[in-house]
């Protein structure tokens, strides 16, 4: 017998996220803050250094597949943290999956 599994509908307005370039390096960071219009979102981008906000864009959900999202801020920067180890070979206690973080 198969285990019942529900869908749940997820929200992306109220989500961090960071998105990846084709070498697997963080491209964009930042917040989803509206959805004007079905399947548009405008984003909130962040400075990398500071974290101040930056900019804002209106992009449609297909260009945003592949992101990673995150339900908060802290969220987001812990997986950063693990991210960073990961990529310069840190000590193996930070090689953790990120499990906070939803792909799309």
């Amino acid at each position: 017998m198969k285990p019942e599994v529900e869908a749940k509908t997820e929200k992306l307005v109220g989500k961090y996220f960071r998105s990846v370039n084709e070498t697997n390096k963080v491209e964009w960071q930042g917040a989803v803050i509206a959805e004007p219009h079905l399947g548009w979102y405008l984003v909130q981008l962040f400075e990398w250094g500071s974290g101040e906000p930056m900019e804002q864009r209106l992009l449609p959900i297909e260009k945003m597949i592949g992101w990673s999202f995150y339900p908060d801020i802290d969220a987001m920067m812990s997986g950063s943290k693990r991210s960073l180890a990961l990529d310069s070979g840190g000590p193996a206690e930070h090689r953790t999956p990120r499990a906070s973080a939803i792909r799309f």
